[in-house]
């Protein structure tokens, strides 16, 4: 939602590839619970290795909003201004999709989501975001006038440690303290890598490394029955293999990411509802489906959402 430097958008499409593979695997997962079979571990593996999807998204963020001086009031104003609006339109449209979707559905149960913070399972991130913002015009007081990086560095650790001990929030309106470190961390990290050569050689060299195995790691880690930990947003090898993903992609644009970058929140917003008509065709048949069922969603998701942006008001809502 927040608009910026190439690098940044590229990555952002990047991540909302990443969020359709993670949620097709993610059904997988679910309609395929023997954790020994080659149909679990194409799931399992697909999902680790797109986990760093959110994690990402915060980065960008911090990197784009964490370094400027706005009032806090007009920070909030503005973000939260076009965040709400958006966030109840599509609130209501994912809500009447569950109820003509779930048996036995009834109105209570939609005022009982929305509290959760989960309209649909992929909102919780849009519910997350709020708190967030509430935050950022703190975080860049507590950052300013440190050009270092020992102090904001000993933050994203303190931040790590602190949102991987904390057991999770009842509800997704109040996650945001979980995604602090990752907030800074974006800001860091994107400073340290304009500012320092070694640092982009540095990354340019491991990215490729850490990402695969911090992939095995959390692969490894839900195959022992640690599928709660091995996914969760704040596992420590998880935020690693983001800081990969993102370190890399600062390094470049990639045509077909700044093609698709304008249509990255249209892509998050849609996608589920289509990956919900394609699972009787393609749900459940097991690895040679999986991707199939990944792309295929994607590139719908993309197309309707480059269709409707074509509509007067549209980009309101989808961009």
């Amino acid at each position: 939602m927040v608009r910026g430097q190439p690098a940044l958008e590229g990555l952002r499409s990047q991540a909302a590839a990443a969020v359709v593979a993670l949620h097709a695997a993610a059904l997988q997962l679910g309609l395929t619970p023997r954790a020994d079979s080659p149909d679990w571990w194409a799931a399992n593996l697909l999902d680790s290795a797109t986990r760093w999807c959110v994690p990402v998204f915060v980065m960008i963020s911090g990197a784009l909003l964490l370094g400027r001086a706005d009032p806090p009031a007009d920070f909030l104003r503005r973000r939260l201004g076009r965040l709400l609006p958006l966030l109840l339109v599509w609130s209501l449209l994912y809500l009447g999709l569950q109820a003509l979707t779930t048996p036995g559905w009834q109105p209570a149960h939609a005022w009982q989501a929305f509290l959760r913070g989960t309209p649909w399972y992929h909102l919780w991130y849009l519910c997350m975001l709020p708190g967030l913002y509430l935050l950022m015009p703190l975080l860049q007081r507590l950052l300013t006038g440190f050009s270092g990086w020992k102090l904001p560095l000993v933050a994203i650790l303190l931040l790590s440690l602190i949102s991987w001990m904390l057991p999770p929030a009842a509800s997704a309106w109040w996650r945001a303290p979980a995604f602090l470190a990752p907030c800074v961390a974006g800001l860091l990290l994107q400073r340290a890598w304009l500012a320092h050569e070694p640092v982009r050689r540095l990354s340019t060299a491991l990215a490729w490394p850490v990402f695969g195995l911090t992939t095995a790691g959390i692969a490894l880690m839900a195959a022992r029955g640690d599928s709660a930990v091995a996914y969760d947003y704040a596992n420590p090898l998880v935020l690693l293999q983001a800081a990969a993903v993102f370190l890399q992609g600062l390094g470049g644009t990639g045509r077909w990411r700044q093609k698709l970058a304008p249509l990255s929140l249209g892509i998050y917003l849609i996608h589920p509802a289509i990956l919900l008509a394609l699972t009787p065709w393609l749900g459940g048949g097991g690895v040679l489906r999986l991707l199939p069922l990944a792309l295929l969603t994607f590139a719908l998701s993309a197309l309707l959402t480059a269709g409707l942006l074509r509509l007067p008001g549209s980009r309101r809502w989808l961009a």
